[in-house]
């Protein structure tokens, strides 16, 4: 479906987004979207209730199920969605965040002591391979292999998985497509949905949860026009300036 703008009387001008009609209306009908090994359709793929689901799982029905859908800016998107989704009872995410991060704080010590990466305050991209280049005065140039965990925007605190965006390579996101995997598998809706309400904390405890999932050296964030980019570093070269 065509993704235009659309005015709310709640949250104003936004995205235009697609859910069934019984997800406004609702509370605790289950969240389906398209399948995590497809393409999603940005940040807010089109949703559907569990009952929706059941009609297109159904083997009663005809081949091609077509199901009704109502507009919905991108802001009472993610509140349908939080009122819809599985509830998290036994405190699944809440365990995994505590325990990713305390390995993630020995492990950022770690790359810490090792490369005195906090002293390196300048930047670059290399291409091909495409490396995060880190430099600093009478330093070594640090020359570091990554994984594209999210963003995080100051402008409207929001966090971003990287798979709902088009300029990345699939090499980049094999963390992130892990975190997603385990999302999905433990109906985890801060893991397996694109967009979400965060604080720069919830940025860090993303970063410290793809480092559970995913083998690497630590975390490490670069600014961007409205916030911060967020990596995982998997291995890192000294390099003479």
């Amino acid at each position: 479906m065509s993704r235009d703008g659309v005015d709310c009387g709640k949250h104003g001008y936004g995205e235009a987004t697609y859910v069934c009609p019984h997800l406004p209306r609702g509370k605790g009908r289950g969240w389906f979207t398209q399948p995590s090994d497809e393409d999603a359709a940005g940040p807010w793929p089109d949703a559907w209730c569990a009952d929706c689901d059941r009609r297109l799982q159904s083997d009663d029905e005809a081949a091609e199920v077509e199901l009704d859908f109502v507009v919905v800016c991108d802001g009472c998107y993610e509140a349908h969605r939080e009122a819809n989704w599985p509830k998290d009872v036994t405190g699944h995410l809440a365990s995994l965040i505590a325990r990713a991060r305390e390995r993630h704080t020995e492990r950022q010590q770690q790359l810490a002591d090792k490369y005195q990466i906090e002293s390196y305050h300048e930047y670059s991209w290399q291409q091909d391979p495409r490396r995060l280049v880190l430099s600093a005065p009478r330093k070594p140039r640090l020359v570091a292999a990554f994984q594209m965990v999210g963003s995080y925007s100051q402008k409207t605190n929001t966090w971003l998985w990287p798979w709902a965006q088009t300029h990345y390579t699939e090499s980049e996101l094999e963390a992130a497509r892990c975190v997603r995997a385990y999302g999905d598998e433990h109906k985890l809706l801060r893991l397996a949905s694109a967009h979400w309400p965060a604080t720069e904390q919830d940025a860090w405890d993303m970063v410290a949860v793809a480092a559970s999932l995913y083998p690497s050296e630590g975390g490490f964030r670069v600014p961007h026009a409205t916030g911060f980019s967020y990596l995982l570093i998997t291995s890192v070269q000294r390099r003479k300036a």
